[in-house]
């Protein structure tokens, strides 16, 4: 069965079988990809597509843009183009719809954009992303529309910056930590993949009019364009959404203003706010998608701690059980070896006659061309017997060897385990390490989190990742 799309400008499938050709209309209405776009958030990775259409009236169709998950779905049809594009009743009709859809991808334009600052290795090159980077697309929430790239540095630039140094608008003792917490900023990146990643903020304290807000907008204009009356962020805002926005600031100085609270209420709501900042990692489903996928998890950066010791003490002691096991497997097998190296031998002596067999059997069919057949199922049966024993003579010459490496390999990450527990504060570079992801989970108003290792870790879990089977193979010795 062919089955082929037609636009004009409505959608129809031509189906063609042996009985003939029928035809069916898809829908009143032809779709296609005007766009696409992968957008990576610095965690994750999600694609956007922009579409337009024609409506079978001819009446052209605005440009929408939805998430790829959305597309088959076809929810977002009647919201964005009315409720006279209909699709038609009928079995699979939004899968053909769908594939129509995307078969016209190779005209759309594909770009990425980045919702994220800081740095980023792309196509093997460090990059340092920010909004106006001719080479790269940044897009940031609305509050964060200061944040903007230059050019390269320039004499005026050092002039300005020399400038600050000996004629600037506070006194040394301000001045030098801001500009030092300014210049910091860009290497935080590889400060972390280091492990020493800084951990501190910085506080502009000081009366009205004591040129604070001036002085931070003057640091943020390092990245971009800033007055006092237009830094990203605010103590009035609600912390949520202080951290949403932070979310997207990576290596660069950003700037929460207002903590100047008029009332003994407003001074708690604010304290609030700002140890919520400070001291709590928070979810991030909550920060990309709002509070109807989740609430505001937050986890206290000492509970995190804590939870990370307990789960690397509850894995390392489930590695050491592991250890002892692989100690017994290789204590079992040692006996073996003996007779595993001369049945090694004697497999090797079976194929030698086997193929011996083979190139008998060859020239025996090259004569009796009558019995092709009879002699291809001698030739296929013998083929057989060979990779069987050609299977057997790699897992006895490799067992002993597997079975002392995946031991070497669990010693070296309980190790390493013991080293990071014996620090007394978890690192940037301990998560990096050893966590794939941290999972948040909610049932009945109670909080719970999943930690997920690693790859490299995680598979000394997996039930026999080589496929050694000890007792199959003592059983083939005995046989033998």
């Amino acid at each position: 069965m062919i089955n082929t799309i037609s636009y004009d400008p409505r959608l129809t499938e031509t189906r063609i079988t042996k009985q003939g050709s029928s035809e069916r209309k898809l829908c009143n209405f032809a779709p296609y990809l005007t766009e696409e776009v992968t957008v990576e958030d610095g965690v994750e990775t999600s694609t956007r597509i922009k579409l337009r259409g024609v409506h079978q009236s001819g009446r052209e169709l605005p440009e929408v843009e939805i998430s790829g998950a959305e597309l088959s779905s076809f929810n977002w049809l009647p919201e964005h183009w009315g409720m006279d594009c209909i699709l038609e009743i009928g079995q699979n009709m939004k899968d053909s719809v769908r594939y129509a859809i995307q078969t016209t991808a190779a005209q759309a334009v594909r770009k990425t954009v980045y919702t994220v600052t800081g740095w980023k290795k792309i196509a093997g090159t460090w990059e340092f992303l920010l909004p106006g980077d001719a080479a790269h697309t940044v897009r940031l929430p609305g509050k964060l529309h200061g944040y903007k790239m230059a050019g390269e540095a320039g004499q005026e630039d050092l002039s300005f910056l020399l400038g600050l140094l000996t004629d600037g608008p506070a006194e040394e003792t301000v001045l030098l930590p801001l500009l030092a917490l300014t210049f910091l900023s860009p290497l935080n990146h590889f400060l972390a993949l280091a492990g020493c990643e800084p951990k501190f903020v910085l506080f502009l304290i000081g009366k009205t009019g004591s040129r604070k807000s001036t002085l931070a907008a003057l640091m943020l204009s390092f990245f971009g364009r800033f007055t006092t009356t237009e830094l990203p962020l605010s103590f009035q805002d609600t912390a949520n959404s202080i951290l949403y926005n932070a979310f997207s600031l990576k290596d660069v100085l950003t700037c929460i203003d207002d903590f100047h609270p008029a009332t003994r209420a407003e001074e708690q709501k604010l304290t609030a706010a700002a140890q919520t900042v400070l001291r709590a990692y928070t979810c991030d489903t909550y920060h990309r998608f709002g509070k109807e996928y989740c609430p505001s998890h937050t986890v206290r950066e000492e509970d995190l701690d804590c939870l990370l010791r307990a789960e690397l003490l509850r894995a390392k002691g489930e590695y050491a059980g592991l250890w002892l096991a692989m100690e017994q497997k290789i204590t079992q097998w040692t006996p073996n070896d003996g007779a595993a190296r001369a049945q090694i031998q004697a497999c090797g002596q079976k194929i030698e006659a086997l193929e011996e067999e083979l190139e008998v059997i060859l020239m025996e069919r090259i004569r009796d061309k009558e019995n092709e057949e009879r002699y291809n199922r001698m030739i296929q049966k013998r083929e057989v017997q060979i990779a069987q024993l050609k299977t057997q003579i790699t897992e006895l010459e490799n067992i002993s060897t597997v079975l002392r490496q995946r031991q070497a390999k669990l010693k070296k990450d309980i190790s390493l385990m013991d080293d990071i527990l014996s620090d007394s504060q978890m690192t940037e570079a301990h998560l990096r390490l050893l966590i794939e992801r941290i999972l948040v989970h909610e049932e009945n108003g109670q909080i719970s989190l999943e930690f997920r290792i690693k790859a490299p870790f995680r598979e000394h879990t997996e039930q026999d990742p080589e496929g050694l089977d000890l007792d199959r193979l003592e059983a083939f010795l005995k046989e033998a």
